[in-house]
């Protein structure tokens, strides 16, 4: 696949090249083809006014050609070159001979139209105008010649072209302008879209896109939003499986280290208690004996701490209930005292 921009040039640039050609291509075909139907019309009005003013020239030069009257040509003639863009008219007659001969200056360039006059046929033509053709059968007598120039009708269709030219490029700015702010207004969202994947991808996971000024774009950014709740909401779930699966390790681990401490000390104390029992009856130990009294409480706490520790072991329910600090410091005192005396 051929790729008409380079990567790197972003939406908002594509879109406006793309409309500038368009515009430009159709601004230029409209305003070729509109020059030349325009050149064609006016070039064509102004060679049929041309023609006409020859023609009218002719039917008029029809007597003085005839009777040779220099004067009536040269007023024919006169009042000819007062019309615009004409710079020379001769008259002939059938033999090619100049009769009159006027001409202004002008600048070129300069093109040329030429009429014949006839002899107008009619029942009381007088015999001698027949003698006045040379005896042709068709009447002819002589023929106008008519100079004139294009420099005006150039200068007319260059101004127009021009003009138009201006104002097609006028129009063109016109369009990128609008089109300019069109395409602003519906990149500028999804640059809006663009950076919030950024800062979510950055770890702020709470920013959310804006919902855009056109339904297009809204929709889009609520399908973004609604996938930034789903990902935060499987994060939220992902998160409290893997608390609760390390719960469930620790749990089973310290499952592990009570059975332990149950096989490893519990049992031991269980012997250490009944040696106790078969002592106080061997040696006749009173039961006011204060060290063996200690030793006894002392196993049956260890006994209590071992089964608590059990207790805790177990996934259960916590039980909180009330307990006499001061009686568990008088406890704790006592055994320091013990520890110490044995010292």
């Amino acid at each position: 696949m051929i790729r008409v921009f380079p990567r790197q040039i972003g939406i908002h640039i594509r879109l406006m090249c793309a409309a500038v050609l368009l515009i430009s291509a159709t601004t230029l075909t409209l305003g070729y083809l509109g020059v030349n139907i325009i050149h064609q019309f006016v070039t064509q009005r102004f060679n049929q006014r041309i023609e006409f003013m020859t023609q009218y020239l002719a039917l008029n030069s029809e007597l003085g050609i005839l009777i040779d009257e220099q004067n009536l040509l040269q007023g024919l003639a006169g009042n000819m070159l007062k019309e615009d863009d004409i710079a020379g008219v001769d008259i002939l007659d059938h033999d090619g001979r100049i009769l009159v001969a006027a001409a202004r200056d002008m600048a070129g360039p300069f093109d040329r139209v030429e009429k014949k006059v006839y002899l107008s046929e009619t029942d009381e033509s007088p015999a001698w105008a027949g003698q006045m053709t040379g005896g042709r059968s068709n009447g002819y007598i002589g023929r106008v010649v008519v100079t004139y120039s294009t420099r005006g009708i150039q200068e007319l269709v260059n101004r127009m072209t021009h003009r138009f030219v201006y104002i097609a490029l006028a129009l063109t700015l016109l369009a990128g302008g609008l089109f300019y702010v069109m395409s602003r207004t519906l990149v500028a969202p999804l640059v809006g879209l663009a950076e919030t994947a950024r800062k979510v991808s950055s770890g702020n996971r709470s920013v959310r896109a804006a919902p855009g000024n056109t339904p297009e774009i809204g929709r889009l950014a609520d399908a973004f939003n609604d996938m930034l709740d789903s990902l935060a909401e499987g994060r939220r779930t992902l998160v409290q499986t893997y608390e609760k699966m390390t719960r469930q390790e620790t749990l089973a681990e310290v499952g592990k280290f009570s059975m332990m401490i149950a096989h490893e000390v519990k049992n031991p104390l269980g012997i250490i208690k009944s040696s106790l029992e078969m002592m106080k009856s061997d040696l006749d130990i009173p039961p006011d004996n204060i060290l063996m009294a200690y030793a006894e409480e002392e196993i049956v706490r260890l006994n209590t701490l071992i089964e608590s520790f059990l207790m805790f072991s177990r996934p259960a329910k916590p039980r909180f209930e009330q307990v006499d600090l001061n009686q568990l410091m008088e406890q704790v005192i006592m055994g320091f005292e013990i520890q110490y005396d044995a010292s």
